[in-house]
C-alpha cells in the first residue's frame, strides 16, 4: 500500500492483511475435514501500545479476535506463521474483554499460537519450518467435550492438555470463546418502523407454532407452480446432487458481501397501498428518503437501516398515522444464506431458469422451527411483537451465485396478530463502489404484499444511488 506513513497507515495494512486471513479461512472452512494454512510473512504491524486507543477501538479489537478464533476453531483450521519475529509472547495468552486488548492481539503470530499453530522465524531458511509445520498433518489426535455455555456471549475459556508420559507435550489452541445456549445466535439491531415491520431476531421460534407447517417446495411442481408462479419456465433438476456445491458457493458469495458492505446510504421511492378484498388499490401514498445501511465489521448482526430526511435527520415511520403498514430491512436479507446462517434451513434444488436475462440455479429454502434465530420480527396492533419463519425461493446466477431474486412467504400464518399473508419479492442489482474490486449485489426492487387483520396491504420499494456513507466531524474552536 502506498500510503503516507504512520500509525493510520499501519492500521490500514494492518485491516488489509486481517481481511484477506478472514477471507481465506472462511473458503477453507467450507471444505471437509482438518486444514493446514501455512503463512509465510513477517506478519503486519501490531503494536503493543495502549496510549492511542479508545472504548470503540478496543471493542473493534476484541470482535476480531472472538472471530477469528471462532472461524478457525470452527472451520478445524490450524494457522502457522513463518518469518518475523519472536518477541510475541506477552500477547499469546488469550483475552477475554475490550478493555485487555491491543493491536498486537491481532498478530499474525498471535492468532497462528492461538489455533494452536506456530510461530517461527524463517530468516533464509524456508525449507526447515516449513518442514516443521508440515509434520503437524502426519499423526494427531481428536478430543471432543461438551463446552461450558454461559448466559453472556464471547466469554473466553482457556484450553490444556497434560501429559502423564514426561518429557512429551500436546500442542493444541489455547482457548475458545463459548455462547449462550442453545447456541452461537445471529442477531441485528433493525430498527422496527411502526406497528407492521418487517426485520431481524435473535429469538428462536416455538417449534408448537409450526407442528403443522409444511414447505410449498414438497408440493408436485404443478402445485409450486400455482403457488409461486414466477416458475412457470423451470426446467425440473432430475435430483439435488449439486445442491451441496450450490450451498456452499453461495454461502461464500453472501460471506464476501457481509465483509464487503460497509456503511451505504441510497435514495428509496417508495409506494404504500391499501386494497380492497379483490385487490384492487383503494388509497396509496408516495414517500422518498434517504435509506441508512450501517454494517459494522464482520459480525452477521451488527446492523441497522434506518430511513433519513435530506438534512439527515432521522425519519419516523412514516404512514402509520394515515392507516398504512411500515416495511423495511430488506439490504441484509441475504445474510441468512451465509456460511454460519445455512444450518438453520431446508434446502431443496428445484432446477434451472431463466430469470432477468441471467440462466440461474433455482433453491427452495424454508427456515427450521426451534433452530432459526435470524428471523422476520412482525409487529402487530398494540406493540406485539411476533417472530415468524419464512420459506421461498432463491434464483441464484450460475456463474458468479449470487442472488438475483429472491421471494419469501410465511412458512404459516400467525393467529396472535391476525397475519394470514406476508409475501416478500427482492430483484437485487449490481453495484459497483471504487473502496471495493467486485460488484455488491442490493435490493432494487421489493414488493411486500402482506393480510393481516383481514385487511390487505402492498407497499413497494425502489432504491437507486447506492454510494458509501460516510459522516465528516468539524472541530470549532471557540472565539
Amino acid at each position: 500500500m502506498h500510503r503516507q506513513g504512520g500509525f493510520y497507515s499501519n492500521i490500514e495494512r494492518l485491516q488489509v492483511s486481517l481481511k484477506a486471513l478472514f477471507q481465506l479461512a472462511t473458503r477453507e472452512a467450507a471444505r471437509p475435514g482438518r486444514k493446514i494454512i501455512l503463512w509465510i510473512s513477517p506478519g503486519w504491524p501490531a503494536s503493543g501500545d495502549r496510549e492511542q486507543m479508545d472504548v470503540k477501538q478496543e471493542q473493534t479489537i476484541f470482535n476480531d479476535v472472538v472471530t477469528l478464533s471462532t472461524l478457525l476453531r470452527q472451520g478445524r483450521i490450524t494457522l502457522h506463521s513463518i518469518g518475523g519475529s519472536s518477541s510475541w509472547d506477552p500477547f499469546f495468552k488469550g483475552i477475554s474483554k475490550p478493555s485487555q486488548t491491543v493491536w498486537a492481539d491481532l498478530a499474525l503470530q498471535v492468532i497462528a499460537t492461538q489455533s494452536g499453530g506456530l510461530a517461527l522465524s524463517g530468516g533464509n531458511d524456508i525449507t526447515t519450518p516449513v518442514k516443521r509445520c508440515l509434520a503437524d498433518t502426519h499423526a494427531y489426535y481428536e478430543i471432543s467435550f461438551d463446552p461450558v455455555t454461559t448466559d453472556r456471549p464471547n466469554e473466553y475459556h482457556d484450553l490444556e492438555i497434560r501429559i502423564a508420559k514426561p518429557g512429551l507435550t500436546a500442542r493444541t489452541r489455547q482457548g475458545y470463546y463459548s455462547q449462550p445456549s442453545p447456541a452461537e445466535k445471529v442477531t441485528t439491531e433493525t430498527e422496527k418502523l411502526g406497528e407492521v415491520t418487517g426485520t431481524e431476531s435473535a429469538v428462536p421460534a416455538e417449534t408448537s407454532d409450526y407442528a403443522k407447517a409444511h414447505p410449498y417446495f414438497d408440493l408436485p411442481l404443478a402445485q409450486l407452480i400455482e403457488r409461486v408462479p414466477e416458475l412457470k419456465t423451470l426446467q425440473p433438476a432430475p435430483d439435488e446432487q449439486d445442491l451441496p456445491v450450490i450451498l456452499q458457493k453461495l454461502g461464500r458469495s453472501v460471506d464476501d458481501f457481509v465483509r464487503e458492505l460497509g456503511d451505504l446510504i441510497a435514495h428509496e421511492d417508495v409506494t404504500q397501498e391499501k386494497l380492497n378484498a379483490k385487490g384492487k388499490i383503494q388509497a396509496k401514498e408516495r414517500v422518498q428518503d434517504n435509506y441508512l445501511i450501517l454494517h459494522h465489521g464482520n459480525e452477521l448482526g451488527a446492523s441497522a437501516e434506518y430511513r433519513m430526511d435530506e438534512k439527515g435527520n432521522r425519519l419516523g415511520p412514516i404512514g402509520l398515522e394515515k392507516g398504512y403498514v411500515i416495511t423495511a430491512g430488506y439490504a441484509l436479507s441475504c445474510i441468512r444464506f451465509s456460511t454460519v446462517v445455512q444450518p438453520q434451513s431446508r434446502f431443496r434444488y428445484l432446477g434451472e431458469e431463466k430469470m432477468d436475462s441471467r440462466e440461474t440455479y433455482v433453491v427452495g429454502f424454508a427456515q427450521r422451527p426451534g433452530v432459526a434465530t435470524f428471523v422476520n420480527s412482525v409487529r402487530g396492533a398494540g406493540g406485539v411483537d411476533v417472530d415468524m419463519l419464512t420459506q421461498g425461493i432463491l434464483w441464484v446466477d450460475k456463474n458468479n451465485f449470487q442472488i438475483i431474486r429472491m421471494r419469501s412467504d410465511l412458512l404459516t400464518p400467525n393467529n396472535e396478530i391476525r397475519l394470514d399473508q406476508l409475501t416478500t419479492e427482492v430483484a437485487f442489482g449490481e453495484v459497483q463502489l471504487q473502496d471495493i474490486p467486485n460488484p455488491l449485489w442490493l435490493p432494487r426492487d421489493v414488493d411486500v404484499s402482506m393480510e393481516i387483520e383481514k385487511q390487505k396491504f402492498r407497499n413497494l420499494h425502489h432504491y437507486t444511488d447506492y454510494r458509501r456513507y460516510r459522516v465528516s466531524v468539524k472541530i470549532v474552536t471557540p472565539q
